[in-house]
């Protein structure tokens, strides 16, 4: 097997030696579509963590605890299976961030409807302070990961990433 440098990786480098892997085990494997896929979780798992060191951490929070408050701050008060869908999580790992989330006094659980059930999620001053204070950098450092791309770039990639998500496979 061959050994890359770090500078190799970042390069790409990783990512011809797993198509000549690929390659060498079947013809009938897409090469493109692991190429495309696996570039794009390093890249969201590279961002996440970021995210997480560079600007959360310093909160309290971890980046699933910030999407958790984006979510209510944008749309308001929701019931967790609705921010687990806006945030692309599911349900179990979205129940888990709420509970730490309450437990820091940012955000409230209340019962709102007739079914005892259902609960809804909102913002506490504490949990709004918070995000007014901290996502502006939490924005800069979107800034600094979008600095490689144009506007023209910015639109024709989410343009791109929407498409992807709207023609995913369904289980």
């Amino acid at each position: 097997m061959n050994e890359l440098d770090d500078t190799a990786i970042r390069e790409g480098g990783f990512s011809e030696l797993v198509a000549r892997r690929l390659r060498t085990e079947s013809e009938d494997y897409d090469i493109s579509a692991n190429g495309v896929l696996f570039t794009l979780v390093r890249a969201a798992n590279l961002l996440s963590n970021d995210l997480d060191s560079a600007v959360w951490r310093e909160f309290g929070l971890s980046y699933a605890g910030h999407r958790v408050l984006f979510v209510v701050w944008v749309a308001g008060p929701l019931e967790p299976r609705d921010i687990a869908r806006y945030a692309s999580v599911s349900r179990a790992s979205i129940s888990s961030v709420i509970n730490t989330l309450e437990r820091d006094g940012l955000v409230l659980r209340e019962r709102t409807s007739t079914d005892r059930r259902l609960v809804t999620v909102r913002l506490t001053e504490k949990g709004r302070g918070l995000w007014e204070g901290s996502y502006r950098l939490h924005n800069e450092r979107e800034r600094a990961w979008m600095q490689a791309f144009s506007e023209a770039e910015r639109a024709t990639l989410t343009e791109l990433l929407r498409k992807l998500i709207r023609s995913r496979p369904r289980s």
